[in-house]
């Protein structure tokens, strides 16, 4: 019986002794959280999640450039007054697609005015073209991404034949009137395109017949888009101009470089070409062309557009977006034009950069097809 009773005395205490430990050590816990001002020290702190942009921004191995320099770059229209927004979902995706997809280090975003006739002395703006300050923050966005920004106008004219190359003018009042009209119009995305840091700015493209005469006011108008805009002031030439005399104003000295819209024929019927010997036939008929036009015009030379459609006669016509051929689809044959364009242009350094043509406007858009992967193994290197 007393063994019975020490053994329950000693049962007893023992828990009464572990229920007051575990209670002063509860106690204890308490007031030291309690004495912390913010809980949240407590958890351990990491460092923030990198993006896929971030991540592909991560340094590597050193690349050796080809071409430093050089200005490898996409040619991404947006329309409308969501353009080149925030608010537009197409522009975001295509922010991170283009520098995944291309490597491309350059952006190019088009401008749209209109007017009702080639003889009009009229610029309007519509509905298709942001404001000046949407643009000023698309490029701000684009630069935060990393891109440098080369801002052009796309002029459409009302009818049948859309071409601003068919715009010209009889009388020198008429030109006088247009340059006044066209200046007041575009003078805004400049000033706009300066303030956010674009780095290169075009007072014109492919004004095929106007850009032939009236030398003072194509002067006139570089001189004051330098006043506006302080990065490079560029203007933008057809390929078919090049069968013409080269106008004397684009010799001024204060015009930084030209572009050329290169859409050349590589042959004259439609047909598929197979990719041995197109590289010294793209020399032939495009780059030659663009080497003699340097040469004369002793300043830099760019691709401002060069785009192929993926057809199986990508090489006939291609600023045609449809031959009538009825050719079938042929991503290969846009990704060995691609590549050939891009091996001759990285020997040849009479030409300075290249823009593709264009990002998400089929049937040109590399995007996505065999011709992405060429033109990101080229600008990786260019």
């Amino acid at each position: 019986m007393r063994k019975r009773f020490l053994l329950i005395w000693f049962l007893t205490f023992f828990i009464s002794s572990s229920l007051l430990a575990w209670r002063l050590t509860v106690i204890h816990n308490s007031i030291a959280i309690a004495s912390k001002p913010d809980n949240t020290a407590l958890a351990p702190e990491f460092p923030p999640l990198l993006t896929n942009n971030q991540i592909k921004k991560q340094p590597t191995a050193p690349v050796q450039h080809l071409r430093p320099g050089f200005m490898d770059g996409i040619v991404f229209p947006q329309w409308g007054k969501d353009a080149y927004s925030v608010r537009n979902s197409a522009w975001n995706y295509g922010l991170q697609d283009i520098e995944l997809q291309t490597n491309a280090g350059w952006l190019s975003l088009p401008i749209t005015f209109h007017q009702k006739s080639a003889s009009s002395t009229v610029v309007e703006t519509r509905s298709d073209i942001p404001s000046p300050q949407a643009l000023a923050a698309s490029i701000t966005q684009a630069r935060h991404y990393g891109y440098k920004v080369f801002i052009y106008p796309l002029m459409t004219v009302d009818g049948v034949n859309t071409w601003a190359g068919q715009i010209d003018f009889s009388s020198q009042a008429d030109a006088n009137a247009w340059f006044a009209s066209y200046w007041k119009a575009l003078s805004p995305y400049m000033i706009a395109a300066n303030q956010a840091g674009a780095e290169q700015f075009s007072i014109g493209n492919e004004f095929e017949l106007l850009e032939g005469h009236f030398d003072p006011l194509w002067e006139a108008l570089v001189n004051k888009t330098h006043e506006k805009f302080k990065g490079h002031v560029v203007y933008s030439i057809n390929w078919s101009s090049l069968q013409y005399l080269v106008p004397g104003w684009l010799g001024t000295a204060r015009l930084d470089a030209i572009g050329v819209s290169t859409y050349f024929s590589l042959v004259d019927t439609p047909q598929h070409l197979d990719q041995p010997g197109l590289v010294s036939l793209w020399q032939q008929r495009v780059g030659s062309k663009i080497d003699r036009f340097a040469k004369i015009v002793q300043k830099p030379v760019f691709l401002s557009e060069m785009g192929y459609r993926n057809t199986s006669d990508a090489g006939y016509l291609p600023y045609r977006s449809n031959t009538g051929t009825h050719a079938p689809r042929d991503d290969n044959e846009q990704a060995y034009l691609f590549e050939a364009a891009l091996q001759s242009i990285s020997q040849d350094h009479a030409i300075t950069g290249v823009f593709i043509w264009a990002w998400n406007i089929a049937p040109y858009s590399p995007d996505n097809k065999p011709a992405a992967n060429v033109i990101e193994k080229w600008f990786s290197i260019l």
